[in-house]
C-alpha cells in the first residue's frame, strides 16, 4: 500500500518536472498595430503602440513540437503615443516588455513639449 502511495507520489512529482522542463516562450514583435479607441466606432484614436505576443509554448515530449499554451500575451514593446480626443498629441515614448523606457515627451494642445521624462529601470537596463 505505502509503495503504491510512492510512485504516484513520484509519478506526480516527474510530470511536474518535465512540465517545467519542456516549455518555453516565443514572442512575435508587431508595428503600430495595437491601437485602443475613444469611441465604439473606432475612429477616434486614444492610443496607438507597437507591441509584441508572448506565446507560452509546452514541448510534447512524443512529437517534439511546441503547442502554444493558452492565449497570447500583449506587451507594449517599442513606440509609444497618446492622443487627446481632439486628436493632438498628449505623449510619446517608448516600451520595453511593457516597462516605460528611455525619454518621454509630454505636450500641450498647441504641440508645445511641456514635460520630458526620463524612464530607465525594470527591464529597461540592459544587462551584460
Amino acid at each position: 500500500m505505502n509503495l503504491n502511495k510512492y510512485y504516484r507520489s513520484l509519478t506526480l512529482f516527474v510530470s511536474v518536472f518535465c512540465f517545467f522542463i519542456a516549455s518555453a516562450q516565443m514572442e512575435i514583435q508587431k508595428g503600430i498595430e495595437g491601437k485602443t479607441f475613444y469611441d465604439s466606432a473606432r475612429t477616434e484614436v486614444h492610443e496607438a503602440y507597437e507591441y509584441k505576443l508572448r506565446y507560452t509554448m509546452i514541448i510534447n515530449p512524443k512529437t517534439g513540437h511546441a503547442e502554444p499554451l493558452g492565449d497570447p500575451e500583449e506587451l507594449k514593446n517599442g513606440v509609444y503615443i497618446r492622443y487627446r480626443k481632439d486628436g493632438t498629441m498628449y505623449c510619446s515614448g517608448y516600451f520595453r516588455n511593457d516597462v516605460k523606457c528611455g525619454e518621454w515627451k509630454f505636450m500641450d494642445a498647441t504641440g508645445k513639449v511641456t514635460i520630458r521624462e526620463e524612464n530607465f529601470g525594470g527591464e529597461c537596463v540592459i544587462k551584460e
